[in-house]
């Protein structure tokens, strides 16, 4: 199956070469999704290592916790729920752990040419990852495959606005923890204190959080709050009784966390008076 034309190297900087690679879309197709572990890997299709460039715009995003790309020499970590748009030829160098989930989804610039050369972060949320995961093995008719790529440049233009992409995590151990949390967001015992309940050392409550989530146990509890507070708010709740249902004992401090996690503040989620 033929493919899109290959551009040459990029100079960039003081006069180094950096490589550019084999497209990997289809004629025919508008993106391709790859992961960066096992089936990724390939010295003609993908990302090699070191500096290169791709002749599509690809987005990287973690599919579990957290990876690292490095994006026209700044570095850049990524959680589940949020990629990093690439422009097409830009130099990048993956920075892949071998526990690394990294996924990759290239893109025909034809099917997207517009504000598409800024490096930015981009939204990954549940349903667009689950179906660009489902494009990869997925054995559908062509003009199945064009319709759900279409959807999932929809999804990946919608960047969500106020949505909160909230990673529920997915480990038996810490079940309890979670279903506790979620339940009341409020509860506000210490890591240790959960540790207990679960029979689980700190340490280990700790490192499943990170590995599940991508974050810490306190910034992953404080995400929830946000997320849980933004349902009130929208509902019409008051930012006082929000601000005590989820574990925060005055507006202020309710407040600075809800924008250190959204960038927003409460009342631009009440809904307009009548």
């Amino acid at each position: 199956m033929s493919s899109l034309s290959l551009q040459g190297p990029l100079s960039i900087g003081s006069g180094v070469r950096v490589p550019s690679h084999p497209p990997i879309i289809p004629t025919g197709y508008t993106l391709t999704t790859r992961l960066m572990r096992d089936r990724y890997w390939h010295p003609h299709f993908g990302c090699p290592q070191g500096a290169h460039t791709h002749p599509e715009h690809v987005v990287f995003f973690p599919i579990l916790g957290t990876d690292s790309v490095e994006v026209a020499g700044v570095s850049r970590t990524l959680t589940v729920g949020e990629g990093v748009w690439v422009p097409a030829g830009t130099p990048h160098v993956v920075l892949r752990a071998p526990s690394s989930t990294m996924a990759a989804v290239h893109i025909d610039p034809a099917a997207w040419p517009e504000g598409s050369t800024l490096i930015r972060i981009v939204g990954v949320r549940p349903a667009l990852r689950e179906l660009l995961i489902y494009l990869m093995e997925a054995a559908i008719s062509k003009e199945q495959r064009l319709r759900a790529q279409r959807v999932c440049l929809e999804l990946l233009a919608d960047e969500g606005g106020r949505e909160f992409d909230l990673v529920i995590p997915q480990d038996e151990r810490i079940a309890p923890i979670v279903e506790r949390l979620l339940a009341d967001p409020a509860d506000g015992r210490s890591i240790e204190e959960w540790a207990w309940v679960a029979s689980l050392s700190s340490r280990t409550v700790a490192r499943v959080f990170e590995r599940t989530t991508g974050m810490s146990f306190n910034a992953w509890r404080m995400k929830l709050r946000i997320v849980r507070a933004v349902e009130m708010l929208i509902s019409g709740t008051p930012v006082g009784v929000v601000a005590g249902k989820v574990g925060y004992a005055s507006i202020g401090a309710f407040s600075n966390a809800f924008h250190r996690v959204s960038g927003h503040r409460p009342h631009e989620f009440l809904p307009p008076r009548a």
